[in-house]
């Protein structure tokens, strides 16, 4: 039976959808004190099995969905159609393996797999189909060797850096929300500095954004096919 929260879920998905909701979970923990809302949110704590926890559940669940959408926008951006660094490393045209490298997991692709990736005259004539070709190869090696620790370990610090950066981009707006909000309904010094605080911290990360997610999607392309180049068939 599938655990209900893997090590990917927890560590990919729900560390970067709390990291990345603070603005909203420090919002709401000044809102409930706020006495003109103190019906509200009685009413809130009233609902069976709701309650501050189950509230800041919600909150960070719907927060994750809105989070991990803009995450896949931050994908595409950098890595388009058939251009993820598992399949760029293997064009002859790129740079980052050596083309010993290339030919020896190419080699082994066409044994294991039973496909045979385009040399570098057609690579060069087609390379929308090369780059289908090969996707289509990765997604057969990820079924051979996804399992194993290391790839699984550097695949789930992608999935975290690529959702936190999507997350802190919505977290850099509710930031600002909260700044106005300071000055115009909330009274509180304290609420303030937090929210500063929040938001400086966040444009900081974001600034770094690319670097975090393409050199973490680039780590677990590499340790991917190292692992597929040393896989034996049993």
């Amino acid at each position: 039976m599938k655990k209900l929260f893997d090590s990917y879920t927890i560590i990919a998905r729900i560390f970067p959808s709390v990291l990345s909701s603070l603005p909203i979970l420090v919002l709401w923990y000044f809102v409930r004190n706020i006495e003109t809302l103190e019906i509200f949110v009685k009413y809130l704590n009233s609902i069976k099995y709701l309650g501050d926890i189950g509230i800041v559940f919600v909150l960070v669940y719907f927060y994750s969905l809105i989070g991990r959408e803009v995450s896949k926008y931050y994908q595409n951006l950098y890595f388009d159609d058939n251009n993820f660094p598992t399949t760029y490393f293997l064009l002859y045209t790129d740079s980052k393996f050596s083309k010993n490298k290339k030919d020896q997991i190419r080699e082994k692709i066409k044994n294991i797999l039973n496909i045979n990736l385009p040399k570098l005259k057609k690579e060069k004539i087609d390379l929308v189909s090369t780059k289908q070709l090969i996707n289509e190869s990765i997604q057969q090696i990820i079924v051979l060797v996804g399992d194993n620790y290391l790839v699984k370990k550097h695949n789930i610090w992608y999935g975290f850096y690529r959702n936190l950066i999507g997350g802190i981009t919505v977290g850099i707006f509710l930031s600002l929300i909260n700044i106005a909000i300071s000055f115009i309904f909330i009274n509180d010094q304290f609420f303030l500095i937090i929210s500063i605080f929040i938001l400086i911290l966040y444009i900081v990360v974001w600034l770094f954004k690319k670097p975090l997610i393409v050199n973490s999607a680039e780590d677990y392309a590499n340790k991917l096919l190292a692992e597929f180049l040393v896989y034996n068939i049993k």
